[in-house]
């Protein structure tokens, strides 16, 4: 698996924001729409914080548990 930065990733998900498609941005900086909808749900529940790599499984709050569970029967 391939890891990006950091920086990549806020500098996606801020142009996600500002109304970029998912498609677009995969497409631009040549990665998956599935990680740009991942950074994108990490980072409106956790922040900033949610885009950076850990050594250890992160704990994720019930809300944005449940947030995957609902995206998942979609």
């Amino acid at each position: 698996m391939k890891k990006y930065s950091y920086e990549l990733k806020l500098k996606i998900v801020k142009e996600k924001e500002e109304g970029y498609g998912d498609r677009h941005l995969a497409k631009k900086y040549k990665v998956s729409r599935t990680s740009v909808k991942a950074w994108y749900n990490h980072y409106r529940y956790l922040g900033e914080e949610g885009l950076k790599e850990y050594k250890e499984n992160p704990t994720y709050t019930e809300e944005f548990r449940d947030l995957g569970l609902s995206l998942s029967s979609l």
